[in-house]
């Protein structure tokens, strides 16, 4: 599958799949940077709605990522799991055409 929206997409689920606490910290400071850059390069271009909204969005799971102890879901904590659950992400992306087929 392609991201329709790469250059924030990309960055999100690298940061939101990661198990190691540390590479997350890195990962998620490298997305939010990512976002942050493609957020200024839209501010000038109206039509662009659904990716500054899907890059919004990808800011919220990252902040919950930064908070959810490693390994944790928010429900039980589970050896070998992402810091943060990936089904909503994926759910969004999928069930709202975010990605091409």
């Amino acid at each position: 599958m392609e991201l329709k929206y790469p250059q924030g997409q990309e960055p999100i689920a690298s940061a939101i799949l990661e198990f190691n606490r540390e590479q997350l910290r890195e990962k998620v400071q490298k997305a939010e940077e990512a976002i942050a850059q493609r957020i200024e390069q839209l501010a000038s271009d109206p039509g662009n709605g659904h990716e500054r909204r899907a890059l919004f969005d990808g800011l919220d799971l990252l902040r919950s990522a930064k908070k959810r102890p490693p390994g944790q879901s928010p429900k039980r904590r589970v050896k070998n799991r992402p810091a943060v659950d990936a089904a909503p992400f994926i759910q969004r992306v999928v069930g709202s055409s975010l990605l091409r087929k």
